[in-house]
């Protein structure tokens, strides 16, 4: 993708060649495979990202005359992120990790209405786990 700013992107084709060098015949064989890159993200995927998408009328044009797709952006397309993105992800994850490695320990205090309600709970969950008669789809263990 062309980009003027992070977070301004242009549709566009990439490319990449294959080339394929024959000894015996001294020939060489160029095979280009081509791909689209999307602005979306991938899908069930939700980084949250802003972008703006947009076309250049001349270009549009240009792309139009000669049979670019332009539906195949959205649905074929690879999604992607620019380094500039990446870090920007990178750290918002950082920090909300950090924010939950905050969260203080609950302390149950011996004979606490509490600590009687976990050991309960926990007691009917290891007994549901380990139930045979359980046909749950995904056994939790």
């Amino acid at each position: 993708m062309w980009k003027k700013t992070e977070s301004e992107v242009r549709p566009r084709e990439n490319g990449e060649h294959n080339l394929i060098f024959t000894l015996s015949i001294d020939y060489y064989l160029a095979r280009p495979y081509n791909f689209y890159l999307t602005p979306l993200e991938g899908d069930g995927i939700d980084l949250k990202l802003e972008r703006n998408f947009e076309f250049s009328a001349s270009a549009c044009g240009f792309l139009y005359k000669n049979k670019f797709d332009f539906g195949k952006v959205f649905s074929q397309g690879v999604p992607y992120l620019s380094r500039y993105e990446e870090a920007g992800i990178r750290k918002r994850e950082e920090q909300r990790a950090n924010q939950t490695a905050t969260i203080p320990d609950v302390v149950l205090n011996p004979g606490s209405p509490e600590l009687e309600f976990y050991r309960a709970a926990r007691t009917k969950i290891s007994t549901w786990v380990h139930d045979p008669k359980v046909r749950y789809p995904m056994k939790l263990v």
